[in-house]
């Protein structure tokens, strides 16, 4: 999944001590984007990637957490506009919108 990210000099600007481009571990992937426009083209290029790899984006499991914005553009894989929620669990930790 580095590859869908590498090079790129998009970060989160967010409260956090350091700046995050996006969360990797094993099969799991967390893209933290601050505009919609960002957020679509992770996404996009993270599928590109995955398919060149052999690889699906199963979109009944893939989520959008929108935080601090009033922006709902949609965020699709292909077709298809991915679900947002309120919540999700990543390694362990639930990250929700408050």
């Amino acid at each position: 999944m580095r590859r869908s990210t590498e090079g790129k000099n998009k970060e989160f600007n967010g409260q956090l001590t350091s700046q995050l481009k996006d969360l990797d571990f094993a099969d799991e992937i967390a893209l933290l984007s601050h505009n919609p426009l960002h957020r679509q083209e992770k996404t996009d290029t993270l599928n590109t990637t995955s398919k060149s790899l052999g690889l699906v984006i199963y979109k009944n499991k893939t989520k959008i957490l929108r935080l601090k914005t009033d922006n709902n553009r949609p965020v699709t894989v292909g077709h298809e506009e991915l679900k947002d929620v309120e919540s999700f669990t990543y390694l362990g930790s639930t990250i929700n919108k408050e």
